[in-house]
C-alpha cells in the first residue's frame, strides 16, 4: 500500500510539473501556507507565495542587522522583488517596502 501512494505522489508530481512546464529536480521551497514545494517553478504554479527558501518551516537567519533590528519573523516585500525578514532589515538594507508580507514569487520573476 506504501509503495502505491508514494508512486501516485510521485506521477502527481511529475503530472503537475508537466502541465507548468517545470523541469523536474528538488531546491525545495517553503509556501507562506506552510507547504513544501520542489522548486520555485512548483510553487509558482501552485499560486502560492514563498516564505523562505528550503523545506518547512522557515527559521529565521541569525540577526547580522548593523542597524540593531531583531530576528522578528514579519516579512516585507521590497520594490526589487526581494523579501526580507522585518521592516527593520529592509530598512537597514536601503530597500523600499513595497508590500507587507513575503513577495509573491511573481514579482521577483517579472523584475528581472
Amino acid at each position: 500500500m506504501n509503495s502505491y501512494l508514494v508512486l501516485l505522489a510521485v506521477c502527481v508530481a511529475v503530472a503537475v510539473a508537466d502541465e507548468c512546464g517545470c523541469a523536474n529536480g528538488w531546491a525545495p521551497v517553503c509556501a507562506t501556507d506552510g507547504s513544501t514545494y520542489e522548486t520555485d517553478c512548483d510553487l509558482h504554479c501552485s499560486g502560492k507565495f514563498k516564505a523562505c527558501n528550503g523545506v518547512c518551516p522557515c527559521h529565521p537567519e541569525p540577526n547580522v542587522s548593523p542597524c540593531g533590528c531583531d530576528n522578528r519573523y514579519e516579512p516585507v516585500c521590497t520594490a526589487k522583488g526581494d523579501t526580507y525578514q522585518n521592516k527593520c532589515q529592509a530598512d537597514c538594507s536601503g530597500e523600499l517596502v513595497v508590500y507587507p508580507h513575503a513577495c509573491p514569487a511573481s514579482i521577483k520573476q517579472n523584475s528581472k
